[in-house]
């Protein structure tokens, strides 16, 4: 299964907009990373997203960008701010059969999940919008296999 772990764009502030939509800069970041997901030619078989705002934004411009019907998202509250790594493991588990799986939510919930994933020490720093692509197969390996680590800031993922 080839996991992409995709945490929301930059958000409004609470004191601004309680239910935090995207900025404009926020949308601007994760139009560049699904812009270079469907530049790849990622087809997702599954999108799960946190029912924060912010996040299912960003799981909608990438569904769009790359060709998954958005009323196909589903949102787990497992993916919620609150959450933690073990509850991400928990729901790509229920989905092992899925090839590909984006995944959208939030800090620090994302990085535990994929320092788990791939057995590192270490907590993933993710930027706004960075993702991440792990491959993983559930019956064969204990862990998966960093493929890359990516954030909107590199210049080669800008226009």
């Amino acid at each position: 299964m080839e996991i992409y772990l995709l945490r929301h764009g930059q958000a409004t502030s609470k004191e601004s907009n309680p239910e935090r939509p995207l900025t404009p800069e926020g949308r601007n970041q994760v139009l560049i990373m699904a812009k270079w997901l469907a530049a790849l030619g990622v087809r997702f078989t599954r999108v799960i997203s946190s029912s924060k705002k912010r996040a299912l934004e960003t799981a909608c411009l990438v569904a769009r960008q790359t060709g998954f019907p958005v009323e196909k998202i589903v949102t787990d509250d497992r993916l919620l701010p609150e959450s933690n790594g073990e509850k991400i493991l928990s729901i790509l588990q229920s989905f092992a059969e899925e090839e590909k799986i984006l995944v959208v939510g939030h800090l620090p919930s994302l990085a535990e999940a994929a320092a788990r994933l791939v057995g590192a020490g270490c907590i993933f720093q993710f930027a706004e919008a960075g993702l991440c692509r792990i491959d993983w197969q559930k019956e064969k390996d204990k862990f998966g296999v960093l493929i890359w680590f990516l954030h909107p800031q590199l210049s080669c993922l800008r226009e």
